[in-house]
């Protein structure tokens, strides 16, 4: 589908779209703006065209939006990240309340310099009250877990697990869906010393109460976990990523020849 023209300069893309009904339809991402810096891109399509919308950013730098999801037409989210020189990644959160993008505060768990990162990397909305959003924080190399909430009010970081905490490890969080407000799930992956650097799938779990990591099967030596989906009210949750049967690779990081990955429960 034709989309508008950006500046031609530098890069744009899309991370995550939504479907409200056939003539309304938005997409959010980046683009590049004239003196270099990055800036929030959301765009709707109408039923007819896709036109780009006036959205707000959080800096003047860098800022990158992930993912979306809605409650109705008039109570959307979109999340990621704000990039500034000299200064940690900080997440980002913007609200449409049916007229107007706005950028809602979200907390940062880590603070210090370039290497130190709070990231939001996917949104799910189960009420107007009720949006949780999900992604990781990079500390003295470590990589951790990171749930924020939405309460109607504001938003707050709530507990979640890791796999591993010790120096060097890397857990993180790439989606989140909802079978109903007190059954959720946040998939990624995680790695550490005793994994020799594979990447192993990781499921989380939220029962109303709390968040737990629960079992999930394998396929080959290393896996990613990169997006979930249910659809609110129903019981059914897939989960989709990438599996790599020699493993992931020593030196970049990445799976290796990688493969499609899905998982599927029924029931939640």
């Amino acid at each position: 589908m034709p989309t508008p023209a950006l500046n031609a300069n530098d890069n744009a893309a899309f991370n995550s779209v939504i479907a409200l009904a056939a003539n309304n339809v938005y997409a959010v991402g980046f683009k590049p703006a004239t003196n270099g810096a990055v800036l929030t891109l959301i765009e709707h399509w109408n039923g007819t065209a896709w036109s780009v919308v006036s959205s707000p950013n959080g800096n003047n730098t860098g800022n990158v939006l992930t993912s979306i999801s809605a409650n109705s037409p008039t109570d959307i989210w979109a999340v990621g990240d704000l990039t500034a020189p000299g200064i940690e990644v900080r997440t980002l959160a913007l609200h449409f309340n049916g007229s107007t993008w706005s950028v809602a505060p979200t907390p940062n768990v880590v603070h210090g310099g370039n290497l130190t990162q709070n990231v939001l990397t996917s949104v799910v909305a189960a009420g107007p009250n009720d949006v949780t959003a999900v992604g990781f924080t990079l500390a003295n190399f470590t990589e951790l877990t990171m749930v924020q909430h939405w309460d109607g009010v504001s938003w707050k970081v709530v507990p979640s697990p890791n796999v591993s905490g010790t120096a060097g490890s890397f857990n993180t969080l790439r989606g989140v869906t909802a079978v109903n407000r007190s059954d959720l799930y946040a998939v990624g992956f995680f790695s550490n010393s005793s994994t020799g650097g594979q990447q192993l799938r990781m499921v989380l779990h939220f029962d109303g109460t709390a968040w737990s990591i629960v079992p999930s099967p394998a396929k080959g030596a290393a896996q990613q976990l990169n997006g979930a989906f249910a659809r609110l009210g129903a019981g059914d949750v897939w989960v989709a990523g990438a599996a790599s049967v020699p493993g992931t690779d020593p030196e970049s990081g990445f799976l290796q020849t990688p493969i499609t990955f899905v998982l599927f429960t029924s029931g939640g």
